[in-house]
């Protein structure tokens, strides 16, 4: 399990029937489960808006960089600002209707908006982008648990063998991690 900024938890998991892999994600008491293969392309998506959120905070702030906090009558560099991002975001690929870039008019910074149907979360950069990170940490997981159930119930194993070998394996990885930093 990871936890993430505001309380958002991300787990993998394998579907009991199926033995597909699932993503777990919780949110202030929320809960829903997505496939691996959404989880990594809403990934994917988080990552981009990042990108974008983060290219157009720049362009806004570049031109126009003594803009209050807060709403108001806009001056003529706002204005101009706010057309020069239109003009961007037309010609960018678009992102999925439920991951947004946005820049915070408030906060003056770059963010990104990100809606699971049961809940929805703003995360600043940094926020997003490790959110994104734990997506596919845990879809791989996922990913790879559900194989190895399927390998081992192939081979007659039960599931507490399965998950001795599942143990077992990332004891490994993770020595043989360890190992490769210290053969730099």
């Amino acid at each position: 399990m990871n936890q993430e900024p505001e309380g958002l938890y991300v787990e993998s998991h394998i579907d009991p029937e199926t033995l597909k892999p699932v993503i777990k994600i919780t949110y202030i008491g929320k809960q829903l489960f997505i496939t691996a293969t959404d989880a990594t392309r809403k990934a994917i998506a988080i990552i981009n808006a990042a990108a974008y959120a983060e290219s157009e905070g720049a362009l806004f702030k570049a031109l126009a960089p003594d803009v209050p906090k807060g709403f108001g009558k806009p001056s003529k560099d706002v204005q101009m600002a706010i057309m020069a991002l239109r003009l961007v975001r037309e010609k960018r690929q678009p992102l999925p209707a439920d991951v947004n870039a946005i820049f915070g008019f408030n906060t003056q910074q770059p963010l990104v908006e990100i809606d699971y149907q049961q809940f929805k979360t703003t995360l600043y950069l940094d926020d997003a982008r490790n959110h994104a990170a734990v997506l596919l940490q845990a879809s791989e997981a996922a990913r790879f648990d559900a194989f190895w159930f399927k390998f081992g119930k192939e081979l007659s194993m039960n599931e507490s063998e399965i998950q001795g070998v599942i143990n077992e394996y990332r004891v490994y990885k993770e020595r043989y991690s360890i190992e490769d930093l210290f053969n730099l």
